[in-house]
């Protein structure tokens, strides 16, 4: 399991979005060496998800930033947004 390997990918795969968001799910959770925050990482998959229409899978990344995390706020307004079209 490498999750770094597994972002890099992701945040590579725009014209895959169904496999980068299988790549963030699998990064989830992993060590990232302090190359990335998970709430970053977390926000991004979660902005992915939106982006596709995929609203569950967006609630779970988008809610499960910390509310320490600097990217908490941001986190807010997505999940705000995605309440908004369902």
């Amino acid at each position: 399991r490498r999750p770094l390997l597994a972002v890099a990918l992701a945040e590579r795969l725009a014209e895959d979005p169904a496999r980068a968001l299988e790549l963030y799910e699998s990064a989830i959770g992993g060590d990232f060496l302090l190359m990335k925050r998970s709430g970053e990482v977390l926000f991004a998959a979660g902005l992915l998800a939106r982006q596709e229409n995929d609203l569950t899978r967006a609630r779970v990344f988008l809610s499960a930033i910390e509310d320490v995390d600097p990217r908490r706020p941001d986190a807010a307004r997505e999940l705000e947004a995605v309440a908004l079209a369902r």
